[in-house]
């Protein structure tokens, strides 16, 4: 990885966004990318129970009226959970081959 700064923009959305308005020379347009690429969403954070296990999955969604329409959960191979699950060995070997 490259050495360089970061920034956790999402610590200062809500200051950046409102700053944005006080910048009177910038063209409208600019202001509308800044605010785009900000990126601050409105949502809900809520879990899935996993069956069989009293484990849960952390979510969040900006839509959460589809919660009730969820049919599955799709898991990135690098998740913490994968690996304190008995998945047999088979589903374990595909987990290890995509990560």
């Amino acid at each position: 990885m490259m050495k360089q700064w970061f920034f956790k923009i999402t610590d200062f959305a809500e200051d950046l966004l409102n700053d944005l308005d006080k910048l009177d020379q910038w063209p409208e347009q600019v202001k509308q990318m800044q605010r785009n690429w900000i990126g601050k969403s409105h949502g809900a954070h809520f879990s899935f129970k996993i069956q069989g296990n009293d484990q849960e999955i952390k979510v969040y969604t900006t839509r959460p009226e589809t919660v009730f329409g969820v049919k599955f959960v799709a898991l990135s191979p690098f998740h913490p959970v994968l690996s304190t699950l008995s998945l047999g060995p088979e589903l374990n070997q595909k987990i290890q081959d995509m990560a």
